[in-house]
């Protein structure tokens, strides 16, 4: 996002789910792929497991945030990017995910004069459904650049531009950036040219470093004299005083490895940063943007894709510290020692309001449809004395023993929440095996087991 200059309010489109990872070849049993029409309800197991829908959890608006009228579609809209229009003070953005629906390929524009969204009436070609793109504003042409994403199956490697005095699509032809899910993109006057970096696709996350020149219409490989760590969604911003791209964080492989770094480019070369004092913790996928009249980065929320997070953070980026306040309190009474912690696991699941919550017997377990015609429900784990290493087995079976969905999740390269006497898994899919499995299964008795190593517990639950 871009500063706005003119009045003292930041944009933010807080969105309710993260940009899922390229799914694996669709098994035999997970039903036929539908190319842009995936419900948002969760991707199935060859898509890392996290949740990808934010009907799964619903959106409450916190104190000091307010809705904004008209907004594109009744039930929001995720994994798109806005570019800001300064001739006309309006944002942008095109694509996107609705949820629950369709794979978007509508644009529309924010005022900030009247705070509403307008859906644009644009020509030229059809463009392709994408989510998960970037995006920048080309000052020298008054055009809007989108270029890589995904569709339901694959990455979108294309490049467009949208005259904002026609609203006409143009295709950009040509070599283009590729497997670029999530990447970064921002206008660079020293260059005169967009930078677009990183993302990811089937080949995993990337290095790359693109510029595109408005007045060839043509994308160019850069090879910088230093190169960033690969990424997808970190959050960035463009800072006009020393004219360079700030990234911070990030994601190198969802649900294994995380970044809370901060790496500049200042045209030649990039350069990793390291912050002094506290900072925020390791995400990627966070709102941001640059407030010129405090020369402040603001990141809001983001997600480890095991937990979302909603806390509003201002990195000083000349300084490259995170001024945040932090309360202590001094003088309190010592607390007595706790008592040992018991080997213990708890089973739990996805809360109505998106948090985790323990199963206990008889518990009902929701089954959603996932993007690829497979469904899934909700797991999650809270382990008290237990290492973490070896391997988190799930099994959903029915009474009669039939398995109806198992899953294996290796520890070590986990993202696990600390808890008093162990750690805390919040999020996994368990998808079913067989689709024809559901009818009978739903709103009858199942078992649900948990197994850690040579200890397992089991719950008895209603899939619903």
């Amino acid at each position: 996002m871009n500063a706005l200059r003119r009045n003292c309010q930041l944009l933010l489109v807080v969105v309710g789910a993260a940009c899922a990872p390229m799914p694996l070849p669709t098994p035999a049993d997970a039903g036929p792929s539908q190319p842009d029409a995936s419900v948002d309800a969760g991707l199935p197991l060859a898509d890392a497991g996290q949740a990808d829908g934010g009907a799964d959890a619903g959106v409450v608006v916190p104190v000091g945030w307010a809705r904004t009228a008209g907004t594109p579609g009744p039930d929001g809209l995720w994994g798109t990017m806005l570019a800001f229009d300064p001739i006309d003070r309006r944002f942008v953005l095109h694509g996107g995910h609705r949820v629950p629906g369709r794979i978007q390929n509508e644009t529309w524009s924010f005022s900030i004069a009247s705070a509403t969204w307008t859906k644009l009436a644009t020509t030229g070609p059809t463009m392709p459904f994408r989510y998960c793109h970037c995006t920048t504003y080309l000052p020298s042409t008054r055009q809007v650049l989108i270029a890589g994403g995904r569709n339901s199956s694959t990455t979108v490697d294309s490049a467009y531009t949208l005259d904002l005095a026609t609203l006409s699509w143009q295709q950009v032809m040509g070599p283009v950036p590729t497997g670029a899910i999530g990447c970064l993109a921002h206008w660079v006057p020293s260059l005169g040219r967009a930078v677009v970096f990183g993302g990811d696709g089937s080949g995993g996350v990337n290095d790359r470093t693109w510029a595109y020149d408005p007045a060839t219409r043509a994308f160019t490989e850069l090879m910088p004299t230093a190169r960033s760590p690969a990424r997808r969604d970190p959050m960035s911003v463009f800072e006009p005083s020393t004219g360079r791209i700030l990234a911070f964080g990030g994601a190198i492989q969802l649900m294994q490895r995380y970044l809370d770094d901060v790496v500049t480019f200042d045209g030649t070369t990039w350069t990793t940063h390291a912050p002094v004092g506290p900072r925020p913790s390791a995400r990627r996928y966070g709102a941001t943007g640059w407030n010129a009249q405090r020369s402040r980065w603001v990141v809001f929320g983001g997600t480890n894709d095991a937990d979302d997070r909603d806390d509003l953070d201002a990195p000083a980026a000349m300084r490259r510290a995170w001024p945040l306040v932090v309360l202590a309190a001094c003088g309190a009474a010592p607390t007595p020692a706790p008592p040992p912690c018991a080997v213990e696991l708890r089973p739990g699941t996805l809360s109505a309001d998106g948090g985790f919550e323990l199963v206990s017997d008889g518990h009902s377990l929701e089954v959603a449809p996932g993007p690829q015609g497979g469904f899934h429900v909700f797991v999650g784990l809270e382990a008290d004395g237990v290492e973490r290493s070896g391997v988190i087995e799930w099994t959903l079976s029915a009474t009669s023993g039939r398995v109806l969905a198992r899953r294996s999740l290796g520890l070590e390269g986990l993202v696990l929440e600390d808890t008093t006497c162990g750690w805390r898994r919040r999020r996994d899919l368990l998808v079913f095996e067989r689709n024809d499995d559901v009818p009978t299964a739903r709103d009858m008795p199942a078992s649900l087991t948990v197994k850690v190593e040579e200890r397992s517990t089991s719950r008895r639950v209603v899939p619903r």
